[in-house]
């Protein structure tokens, strides 16, 4: 008991350490003061954003200001880096969420080059028009920039709103059909280099620049040399065109692009003066904001096991911990046979089901699968864990026959020769899952709420239900997760593909985590290769440019293909769980809850949603 009491106290300590740690370098150690704002829009609907302002910006030092734009699917908090940098060297900075995205209340209406008003701008152009009234802003230095999604945004509020003095675009800077990207002030395209996002040519971005549909759609008549400035900040015509050695998603954490993108800003707003508060470029803290996000992350995480061992001591949650069983271990053969068949299916159904998904969800059931990304990944996993039930049950009987296995061996019931399920058990298994999902709710509510530190790994985040169709949608993906742990996660690992002990309890941990890693993310990872090596080393297309896909199935697979970034190490964290609880209880149950509930989590607060009017 005491034990776990200081294993609880040591990983809360460490959590506090994290969040402090991180909320200091996004502060620049108290010299940037930071605060959550509602911007209520005429339009009836709100606005949040993250305002970051040097404590030296007042109304009588007024500053330059630059709104941060995230992509689709993410929130205001991955421009963090971009924000932290640009607030350190004298910039006041308002990172916005989009209509449809963190907590901002309007409906997503797509992006087009220019509106003047409407839904088309997501609220960012209210945000714009809420930041130059400020009294420590100075109206007239105004800058924009955003990712992918927030890239259009950045273009099409810097045309509507053409007081803003320079526009820098991350990514998704092509040519547009009717637009002139030259009436932009002081405009900077940064590009990736393996840009995998917009077109079925997706690959080198380097080569675009040849490529007279790209330089003349931009309004030139010879190929663009890039890094090469094409007017002047005097007058405010700066053209310029970066080549950044990243991937799309790679961009907002990129030293390279954050030093291109403060740069920039400096010498269109502060007219290429160093001030006093200038730091050079190159010199960056925002990785520590992301190391120490991502530790309490984990921290906060960690502490569900010595919390979920003290509450088993409770008589309630008697009989939710039993002892392992026998099972029959997987031979070696039979092991790395059916890792490669859970693995094939998993890499053969992602690009297909996922697309099947985000279809749904775009086109059919917008109101009910209302956020698309997830939908797709959602119909993923319904659809790997229907076609494990097919294959398990084959299995099954086959080796009840031959072997006299039951449910038990596979972690499911706890009586041998019935098998039938305890259904008061299961019960409390999912209450004491709830239970530790509301722990780690309130140690984020915590931090949220007098640091304004989310618990976040770059892309996937924990943070709060800020709107109820947000919750609602957390209990919605629930269940296709929890039918994917159940049972390819579940049955599968603990199950079919059961491993021996290796000695002591913390070595036989380890290794069936590794093994189950190997059980189920290789081809995942094979999958994302096929996606980047042609562009990293062969100097082709992507994968999925390579197999000739339409552009409408191109760009949500590429989105897909992208996602395995985070989606990968996410899951390698989350099997150690999964690992950690079967053999604590002795059944899937606990295990498959928990993380089923933290993924269903990470995908309601973090994706763009669709509200409507």
């Amino acid at each position: 008991m005491k034990k776990n009491l200081y294993w609880l106290l040591g990983l809360l300590a460490l959590v506090v350490f994290a969040v402090v740690v991180a909320f200091l370098v996004r502060s620049n150690f108290g010299k940037t003061e930071v605060t959550y704002q509602r911007i209520q829009n005429p339009d009836g609907y709100m606005t949040t954003a993250r305002l970051y302002r040097p404590k030296y910006a007042t109304v009588d030092n007024k500053l330059p200001a630059v709104i941060t734009i995230n992509g689709w699917n993410n929130d205001k908090d991955t421009q963090g880096p971009s924000s932290i940098e640009l607030s350190r060297r004298g910039f006041v900075v308002l990172a916005v969420d989009p209509y449809g995205h963190g907590e901002s209340t309007g409906p997503y209406g797509g992006i087009t080059a220019a509106k003047s008003s409407g839904y088309e701008l997501q609220g960012v152009e209210h945000a714009y028009d809420w930041l130059i009234q400020q009294p420590f802003v100075d109206a007239q230095r105004i800058g924009i920039t955003g990712h992918s999604m927030g890239a259009g945004l950045s273009r099409a509020v810097g045309s509507a709103r053409p007081d803003i003095k320079a526009v820098v675009m991350q990514c998704s800077c092509g040519p547009v059909e009717g637009f002139d990207y030259r009436t932009l002030n002081n405009f900077l395209c940064i590009y990736a280099q393996w840009e995998e996002m917009g077109t079925v040519d997706g690959g080198r971005g380097d080569e675009r620049f040849d490529d007279p549909d790209f330089y003349q759609g931009l309004g030139f008549d010879a190929p663009i040399v890039w890094e090469q400035n094409y007017g002047s900040f005097e007058d405010d015509s700066a053209f310029q065109i970066s080549l950044n050695r990243s991937t799309h998603p790679g961009m907002p954490p990129s030293h390279e692009m954050i030093t291109d993108l403060v740069e920039w800003m400096r010498r269109a707003l502060k007219g290429e003066e160093y001030d006093a508060h200038w730091i050079p470029q190159g010199q960056h803290i925002y990785t520590y904001y992301d190391v120490f996000m991502g530790l309490a992350f984990v921290a906060a995480m960690a502490t569900t096991i010595p919390l979920a061992n003290l509450l088993l001591k409770l008589r309630f949650f008697a009989g939710v911990a039993v002892t392992m069983p026998e099972g029959i271990i997987a031979k070696k053969k039979d092991w790395r046979k059916m890792a490669l068949r859970n693995g094939l299916i998993a890499m053969i159904t992602y690009p297909i089901l996922t697309l099947l998904g985000i279809a749904l969800s775009v086109f059919l059931l917008p109101k009910v699968l209302a956020a698309p990304v997830p939908s797709g990944l959602a119909m993923w996993s319904i659809g790997n864990a229907l076609i494990f039930w097919i294959i398990f049950r084959k299995w099954f009987k086959h080796n009840r026959k031959m072997h006299g296995i039951s449910m038990n061996d596979m972690g499911i019931s706890v009586d041998r020769e019935t098998g039938k399920l305890d259904w008061k058990v299961i019960g409390k298994t999912a209450l004491l899952a709830a239970i530790l999902i509301a722990w780690l709710y309130v140690l984020v509510s915590i931090s949220q709420s007098l640091l304004g530190i989310e618990f976040r790994c770059e892309y996937g985040t924990l943070k709060q239900f800020a709107l109820p169709q947000r919750f609602g949608l957390f209990l919605m993906w629930i269940i296709p997760n929890l039918a994917l742990m159940l049972l390819n996660n579940g049955i599968f690992l603990f199950g079919m593909a059961r491993q021996p002990e290796y000695g002591g309890a913390v070595k036989t941990q380890v290794i069936w985590w590794l093994k189950n890693c190997l059980a189920v993310l290789p081809f995942l990872v094979l999958y994302l290769l096929f996606q980047y090596v042609p562009a990293w080393i062969l100097n082709t297309k992507v994968g999925l440019g390579l197999v000739g896909l339409p552009s409408i199935f191109f760009s949500a697979g590429s989105m897909y293909a992208l996602s395995l970034f985070y989606i990968i190490p996410f899951f390698i964290v989350l099997l150690y769980f999964l690992t950690h609880f079967f053999r604590l209880t002795g059944r899937v149950y606990l295990g498959s809850f928990f993380v089923a509930m933290v993924v269903a989590w990470v995908w309601a607060v973090g994706h763009q949603i669709n509200i409507f009017p």
